[in-house]
């Protein structure tokens, strides 16, 4: 009876080029496109943790399993597709088919090899499929969150002022991210003031103007004042329309006003600066 692992120790470079050769001829697959090296050394890894199950005869899933489930990731990240992935395990099921073939006299053995080793690749099938969609969805959620950091800033203004410029609709999510960046900012820069501008909004109706509300409360049992600029007479008649209560929280027309009302509260105004008949600054 043929020993399967002792077969597949004898034929490993054979193996590995004839996997390698394999990737070459597939169009825009990027492991064929690696350098021999390189892509040798990938394959033959694969290929022992294989041999590894076959030897100690293991059932998916295993080491060639494992293999594929921890590479996997770190193969998306670098831009191989779950195709890339798969099609090296085609390549695999194709030359060990084919040296059995060639090495297996007897039907039957020959049979059972390759149902043994295409079990094995069909555990590393799923091992790398399921390993790929939770890295797709990682980056998803890793892309969502650069991108609210980007859509909710929070900026330094003036020693003890923030600003907060939205842009875009304001849902309940954002709204929530909002005021949770709002919080921590006030309180790792000890801010006194902080101005949310939402000229950029497209529509503030009785949702937004709540969240905005609620934010501008938040705010101040930290101790800093919030004034929400973007405020124009259209939006504050709307806002009375709908009931919103604006108690206790100030609202000025645009950004350049805020900053003023936020100077005030800290004892501060922009003046401009006094010159001489000679151009000199005035002492």
């Amino acid at each position: 009876m043929t020993d399967l692992a002792a077969l597949l120790r004898d034929h490993f470079n054979t193996i590995v080029g004839d996997i390698g050769d394999y990737l070459i001829n597939l169009p825009g697959n990027r492991y064929g496109a690696l350098p021999r090296e390189e892509r040798d050394k990938r394959v033959g890894a694969g290929v022992l943790t294989l041999i590894q199950d076959v030897a100690e005869n293991k059932k998916p899933p295993g080491a060639f399993s494992a293999f594929f489930a921890e590479r996997t990731p770190t193969r998306v990240r670098q831009g191989f597709d779950i195709d890339d992935i798969q099609q090296t395990l085609d390549a695999c099921e194709f030359t060990l088919k084919r040296l059995f073939h060639a090495h297996i006299p007897s039907l039957e053995e020959r049979l059972a090899a390759v149902e043994r080793t295409f079990e094995l690749c069909e555990g590393a099938r799923a091992a790398a499929f399921t390993s790929a969609v939770k890295t797709h969805r990682d980056m998803l959620h890793e892309q969502i969150a650069v991108v609210q950091s980007l859509s909710t800033p929070i900026l330094p203004l003036y020693q003890g002022i923030l600003v907060l410029p939205l842009i875009g609709s304001v849902d309940t999510a954002r709204a929530e991210q909002l005021l949770e960046r709002m919080l921590a900012g006030i309180a790792a820069h000890r801010a006194a003031a902080v101005i949310i501008d939402v000229t950029g909004v497209p529509s503030i109706d009785s949702d937004v103007a709540t969240h905005l509300v609620r934010a501008a409360q938040a705010a101040r049992l930290l101790g800093a004042q919030s004034i929400i600029a973007g405020i124009g007479a259209d939006v504050a008649r709307t806002m009375a329309a709908l009931g919103v209560d604006f108690t206790g929280v100030t609202t000025s027309r645009n950004l350049e006003a805020a900053l003023q009302l936020a100077l005030a509260r800290l004892d501060l105004a922009i003046l401009p600066r006094a010159t001489t008949r000679g151009g000199s600054t005035r002492p």
